[in-house]
């Protein structure tokens, strides 16, 4: 009977197969991702270390990227030669680089072998043997099943052997067939020339492999049982073709390979085997957010490993909450002793550090709205003065900036130095609470998320004013380094992900977007407001329950994946994250991905959560917002919209919200790749616009714009001394047939202002009527050109200046369709 089993996830994934062992005679693996994995992202990395490894031994430069796709096209174009020659579409190494323009590259046609020798070197150096598999390997063979390979491969046996032995050197195996030398694949007939060549028993016989269509239904027409070892889950799966995407897109460097990453994904894969099956949360947070903890945990590990080698050093760690607070779990699962969770923000750092209303006022710039009781709750001195500098305002919020500008002018230094004096105090009265020992340490490291460093600068102070020499040294998962570039005195500030990683451009569109790392990192409770007696008091935290225990979900499985990928990195004998910049930037690449390119399950996760402003304002600012992004886009064009300054939070979740297409035009956006003016939209052409007050009509002319993803949009100026009721548009003279996408209007005291707004009034349907069109809803058919309106009701507006603008999904354009009715004419 014809079996296929698939991986048990719940008692791992070969638990199948060691249940069938007493009655299997014979067990055959399949190699290349079964038995064998690589230190790389997809088979193409060995083409591009034989690149590297061919390059490294020539006194010229060798285009690697152009060398690996003609070393696909060769395969490609040999496999379908084969294939329409004879049956099989099987071939040898020879063949392939027989098809292989050598003499492009600088060899001549007698130097194939070395380029052979090259790539079976790669091989050599890539590969690595499954340990799971080899522990299955060894129990059939201790239970008398006889045991071998299969093997749809272009390299031949005596290759693959030498690559076995080379992975496990004690490994003895029964028998050995590849289709490079059978001329056949296991799709088509190499499981029967296998069966009769080792006189098969198939009822007694098992063949486990990962590809479905040749391992699994390649087996089962030979009347073997099978095994599915599925490379990785479709969730995970899905996401790698996104994350070789991001790095591309974001980690361009010179240095960086493309799919030489030390094996992170094949041991992601192994992790993921390895832990049970959960709910959406938990796999969020081991498949997306832990491997990019667990790399910057091994950042932190290895520079405080270094630091406290140095002689006279006594080294403490402190993780700065509340973003710290995942960080430091992890650090502390795997055994960090020096590892302490100290909860010091921006805020109370920048008052204990203050000695001027200029230095406080710096707390105040980047919040958007604030109101008497919030400055008082934050400053918690001096309560009649920030109420009388609200009176003398006359409105209950003003701008952090303005606010900023009004401390400088009405505090005086001495009532702010010694506001900050006493909470630096209670500052240092914690932190001796919170360190053992703190007076004997005399390096300090702080980890945080990081950006520029603003805690550790303020704490400096801090120290300095009490007189304190401890050293500081920040280890961030990213920094704004043209912001930290000049730490004080023998302090250190090191970045994870770096500018040496990626690019300031892509770095702060990483910035842009961070807020939905920061809340899955946080703990879960307020942030710290002030301390009394070596204890921290906390802001009431404005997160609600759901909101606290979906990120409680996500840290547990960023914790779970941490945990057992330090126990699969021994078993697997091999390190990504040894090596510093292949990890900091696969890391960056994970996080880009993440954070700019997010998938629908993703969104439908996080999209609804807020973030916790953390200023002491218990303000919430909506993660995503597509309504307010979509109506940018389809006012001022998709360019507008990826610009936006300030909310939502997370923009990229937002744009990726509105489509696919949309996310990933901002991704290569925020990297750089796509200059503003290819998102503008091209004027084509011109269309009639009449502005209608009372009974008089008005005709005027305004520009057609195409945006670039493909809508038609018109952009009308008002004048509220016009006293204008509606506006009539010659639809017909746009296109036959489309839809009206959006309506929007946007005012200010001028054109810019009112452009300038993301507060775009989307106008209702009800506003919106056809004349001389058949049409359903927004859709329309304009049958005649010159007959044919579009009629939209203005409502009153304040404001001096308004712009109506309008959208429209057309197939064709009026012109576009009479250019094309002209061509066909002449033809």
């Amino acid at each position: 009977m014809q079996t296929a089993f698939t991986a048990a996830a719940a008692g791992g994934p070969l638990d199948d197969a060691y249940d069938r062992i007493p009655r299997l005679t014979t067990c055959s693996f399949d190699i290349f991702d079964t038995f064998l994995f690589r230190r790389t992202t997809t088979p193409e990395g060995v083409y591009e270390l034989t690149a590297r490894l061919l390059a490294s031994r020539r006194s010229t430069a060798l285009p690697v990227e152009s060398f690996v796709q003609h070393r696909i096209l060769a395969e490609a174009k040999v496999r379908r030669e084969a294939g329409e020659a004879r049956d099989s579409a099987e071939v040898s190494i020879e063949d392939i680089y027989a098809r292989f323009p050598v003499r492009l590259f600088g060899f001549v046609g007698d130097e194939i072998g070395t380029l052979i020798d090259a790539e079976f070197e790669a091989e050599l150096a890539l590969c690595f043997v499954n340990p799971d598999m080899l522990r299955l390997f060894d129990a059939m063979k201790r239970a008398g099943v006889k045991v071998g390979f299969l093997s749809d491969t272009y390299w031949h046996k005596h290759h693959i052997h030498r690559l076995l032995i080379s992975c496990q050197p004690d490994l003895a195996y029964d028998f050995l067939y590849v289709s490079s030398e059978s001329s056949t694949g296991k799709a088509e007939r190499l499981f029967p020339l296998f069966i009769k060549g080792e006189g098969v028993h198939t009822a007694t016989a098992l063949h486990i492999g990962d590809n479905e269509a040749s391992d699994i239904k390649g087996g089962q027409r030979a009347g073997l049982e099978t095994l599915h070892y599925a490379q990785a889950s479709e969730t995970l799966r899905s996401g790698f073709d996104t994350e070789s995407f991001a790095f591309k897109t974001f980690c361009g460097q010179d240095r960086q390979s493309t799919r030489l990453d030390g094996g992170l994904r094949s041991l992601r894969r192994a992790v993921d085997k390895r832990l049970p099956a959960a709910h959406v949360n938990h796999e969020y947070g081991r498949r997306v957010l832990g491997p990019v903890m667990a790399g910057f945990d091994r950042f932190v590990s290895q520079n405080i490993e270094a630091l406290a080698k140095q002689q006279g050093r006594k080294v403490a760690t402190a993780y700065l909450g509340r973003d710290g607070f995942l960080p430091w779990r992890i650090a502390a699962q795997r055994g960090e002793l020096d590892a302490h969770y100290v909860e010091i923000n921006r805020r109370v750092s920048l008052i204990a550090s203050a000695t001027s209303a200029d230095q406080l006022s710096r707390l105040f710039t980047s919040i958007r709205e604030i109101n008497a009781t919030a400055a008082k709750a934050m400053l918690k001195f001096k309560p009649a003065l920030i109420d009388r500098i609200f009176e003398k305002h006359g409105k209950p919020t003003m701008t952090g900036k303005r606010f900023s500008a009004a401390l400088a002018a009405h505090f005086r230094s001495d009532d702010i130095a010694s506001h900050a004096a006493a909470m630096r105090e209670q500052m240092l009265v914690y932190l001796r609470h919170a360190i053992p020992n703190f007076d004997d340490v005399t390096d300090l490291v702080l980890v945080d998320l990081g950006y520029s460093a603003t805690v550790q600068k303020c704490l400096r102070q801090v120290f300095d004013l009490a007189g304190i020499t401890t050293r500081l040294h920040g280890l961030y998962l990213l920094t704004l380094d043209d912001a930290v570039d000049a730490p004080s005195g023998d302090d250190t500030i090191t970045g994870f992900i770096s500018d040496l990683v990626v690019t300031p451009h892509a770095k702060r569109a990483l910035l842009r977007n961070i807020a939905v790392l920061e809340q899955m990192c946080a703990a879960p409770e307020g942030s710290v407001r002030d301390y009394s007696n070596g204890k921290v008091e906390h802001e009431r935290d404005p997160r609600s329950a759901p909101h606290l225990a979906l990120c409680a979900d996500i840290q547990s499985g960023a914790l779970a994946f941490a945990q057992c990928l330090a126990e699969t990195l021994d078993s697997h004998r091999l390190d990504p994250f040894a090596d510093g910049l292949v990890a900091s930037s696969w890391c960056a690449a994970l996080l880009a991905r993440m954070l700019l390119l997010p998938s629908a399950e993703e969104l439908r996760l996080l999209a609804a959560l807020k973030h916790d402003v953390n200023l002491g304002t218990q303000a919430l600012a909506p993660m995503t917002d597509t309504a307010l992004v979509n109506s940018v886009r389809s006012s001022r064009g998709l360019g507008m919209a990826m610009s936006l300054a300030e909310l939502p939070m997370w923009l990229g979740g937002s744009m990726a919200d509105i489509s696919p297409l949309n996310g990933i035009l901002y991704g290569m956006f925020g990297a750089g790749h796509l200059p503003p003016t290819l998102l503008a939209g091209q004027a084509i052409g011109q269309i009639d616009v009449a502005l209608i007050a009372g009974q008089n009509a008005r005709p005027v002319r305004v520009n057609i714009y195409r945006s670039v993803d493909g809508r038609v949009r018109l952009q009308v100026p008002t004048l509220n001394t016009m006293a204008l009721s509606a506006i009539a548009i010659s639809i017909g003279q746009i296109a036959a047939s489309g839809t009206v996408t959006s309506a929007t209007l946007m005012s200010g005291q001028d054109a810019r202002t009112a452009l300038a707004s993301a507060n775009a009034r989307r106008m209702p349907d009800e506003a919106l009527s056809f004349a001389g069109v058949s049409h359903a809803g927004k859709a329309f058919n304009a049958a005649d050109p010159d007959r044919s309106y579009l009629i939209i009701n203005l409502p009153a507006s304040q404001q001096p200046v308004g712009v109506l603008c309008i959208e429209f999904d057309v197939g064709e354009t009026a012109d576009s369709a009479q250019a094309n009715t002209n061509r066909h004419a002449a033809a």
